[in-house]
């Protein structure tokens, strides 16, 4: 079969030339699994495809005679890495049939490990999406591997340090799950239809927070923090937010901030500004306890700074919260920017409401500075013009035939009914 033919979507069974369930060809039993000693294909895949299809009964060579196949008709150079590989890891002996061979090879295939890159990596996938019977998987020092399913979702086995052969024996949770061999098949031959993640228990890292949501009043805000973390329960992280990012560091590390986020502007929507402003535990507390539903442990969560985003949040160094990223400061910048805008397009009678959420006719009347004749804002104490003392507004309604007081907001005296002044 040829090695660009499709893959039977329904097998279910290795060993098979043919789908038992569609009855279309199938695909070889090592489908997935990268045969070659750098991990970039070559003359060995080519070999073993092109011989696969109708050529796994009856099918016998030795050692040298499938050297000199590989070097006369699939170009592997004498000499080169993949040759000295493939002397080394066959044995000499005869081989029955192409399965023979590719069990052979797949053996001798370099351990699955992890070679950390980076110092703030923390997770990492194998490339392969299936693994054989037979590989080796290397669990180095601070780390640990499990086996996840090859719907990429599913946590199965988990391995700490030492090296392993995988098998249906090692992985028994995972093999439940597998590809099972065909009836005569060897048993010694078979198929883990997942691949192994690894990460570092023991590394704790820092999630930088910059939240902007709403208040229970709709009011909008900003709070700014940090969350440190550990990994406690490897499985729940995986499957939970590992998954989502598709096993990279930085992609699953973007995964958890935005889940972070989405907690805390959650809590913001169930409070008011001034009860969160006054007590930063209420954010604090939500990833404190919610962190174990993803597999982690909170270390530390501290915010250093709740504001109200509004059109004067930016009014100078102090408005601003400490340390704020420059592009997170642009796009508060330009959030106020449009709030502002669509309050002055707004009809003269509605921008009080629009800037304290109460209507125009309930907010208190402007103070009429009586030296200089300048409107200042309600409940000013001196003029912003002159700076003369203003006079008292008052902050009730006094009923002129009864007495009684009345909120500024209440047109007919509620205990006797007079028009109030």
């Amino acid at each position: 079969m040829s090695s660009g033919s499709i893959p039977c979507q329904c097998a279910t069974t290795i060993g098979l030339e043919s789908c038992k369930e569609c009855g279309c060809d199938s695909e070889p039993w090592w489908r997935g699994i990268v045969i070659t000693v750098d991990s970039k294909g070559g003359a060995i895949e080519d070999y073993l495809n092109d011989n696969y299809n109708g050529r796994s009964g009856g099918f016998t060579t030795t050692k040298e005679k499938l050297i000199q196949e590989l070097t006369t008709t699939y170009g592997m150079q004498n000499g080169s890495a993949e040759a000295e590989w493939v002397s080394r890891s066959l044995p000499s002996r005869p081989f029955k049939d192409i399965n023979d061979v590719a069990y052979a090879l797949i053996s001798h295939l370099p351990p699955i490990s992890w070679n950390r890159v980076q110092p703030n990596e923390f997770i990492w996938r194998s490339g392969n999406q299936s693994v054989a019977y037979g590989q080796l998987l290397s669990v180095g020092q601070d780390q640990k591997a499990i086996m996840i399913g090859d719907n990429g979702k599913k946590a199965y086995d988990s391995f700490g340090i030492g090296e392993r052969g995988l098998s249906g024996e090692s992985c028994p949770l995972l093999a439940a799950k597998s590809r099972k061999a065909a009836p005569g098949f060897p048993k010694e031959i078979g198929i883990l239809d997942g691949f192994p993640v690894f990460f570092n228990p023991s590394m704790e890292f820092e999630v930088d927070l910059t939240v902007m949501g709403q208040t229970k009043a709709t009011r909008r805000i900003s709070a700014k923090g940090v969350a440190r973390f550990r990994i406690s329960d490897p499985a729940v992280f995986l499957e939970q937010i590992g998954s989502k990012g598709n096993y990279n560091s930085e992609s699953s590390f973007s995964v958890l901030q935005k889940y972070c986020e989405d907690l805390l502007k959650k809590e913001m929507s169930q409070h008011e500004f001034d009860e969160l402003k006054s007590n930063g535990s209420l954010l604090e507390n939500v990833l404190l306890t919610n962190a174990k539903n993803v597999g982690l442990e909170s270390l530390k969560v501290t915010f250093d700074w709740i504001g109200e985003l509004g059109p004067g949040m930016f009014g100078g160094p102090s408005a601003m919260p400490p340390g704020m990223d420059p592009q997170k400061i642009a796009q508060l910048r330009q959030m106020a920017e449009s709030m502002r805008a669509a309050r002055m397009a707004m009809p003269t009678s509605m921008q009080g409401q629009a800037a304290t959420g109460v209507p125009q006719s309930m907010q208190p009347a402007s103070s009429l500075c009586a030296t200089c004749n300048t409107a200042n804002p309600p409940n000013s104490k001196f003029c912003n013009n002159c700076g003369k003392p203003l006079p008292v507004q008052p902050t009730k309604k006094v009923c002129p035939k009864c007495g009684q007081q009345s909120d500024l907001n209440i047109k007919f005296c509620g205990n006797c009914g007079a028009k109030l002044p």
